[in-house]
């Protein structure tokens, strides 16, 4: 068994996977390649701008390093990337001076457990700093329930009940267009 998939099947083993694909894996940076559309200045008959695929490194800025991934399926791939795998870099393994380094699962499961910890946190903090939200809008929408009941409440001695029986009307201060023709109109 090759080394890399040696790592693979024990990160898979340890970690799982999501519709048939690894949540995690251990990738060689000149291994992946994907098609990358470019975009020409010819049209057909029709006028449609024509392309022409190219196959390419997937980490054209990374070279001879080994690289752990994520599967993430809701990710959106750019429109000029026509292949897409749904897996994204979440470390490029180095030595300290910038070196090759050839990880070992230990290196992999503590990379990949710390990032699940930050990702925990992080979707944590929003789900609190969602229902802290949630909270106060149920809060500020009770008030103001409870204060439009209060000033419009269906009984009689409220003002909604006053109008409806007649007992209230709604008197607006005119305009002074409207007192400046009243005012003529009482010479």
């Amino acid at each position: 068994m090759s080394y890399l998939r040696k790592i693979n099947k024990q990160i898979k083993d340890q970690y799982g996977s999501i519709d048939g694909y690894d949540k995690f894996r251990l990738v060689w940076s000149e291994n992946l390649k994907e098609t990358r559309r470019h975009n020409t200045n010819v049209t057909d008959d029709s006028g449609v701008f024509l392309y022409r695929a190219e196959v390419q490194k997937k980490y054209n800025y990374i070279e001879d390093r080994y690289i752990l991934e994520r599967y993430y399926p809701e990710q959106k791939a750019l429109p000029d990337i026509l292949n897409g795998d749904n897996y994204e870099i979440i470390w490029k393994f180095e030595s300290s001076e910038g070196g090759y380094y050839e990880p070992k699962f230990e290196d992999c499961k503590f990379i990949i457990d710390s990032w699940i910890s930050v990702k925990e946190q992080a979707d944590s903090k929003k789900y609190n700093d969602s229902q802290a939200a949630k909270e106060q809008f149920a809060k500020e929408e009770k008030a103001s329930i409870e204060e439009f009941e209060r000033l419009w409440g269906n009984d009689g001695d409220k003002l909604d009940g006053k109008f409806r029986d007649g007992s209230a009307v709604m008197i607006h201060k005119p305009t002074d267009a409207a007192i400046q023709l009243f005012n003529q109109t009482k010479r």
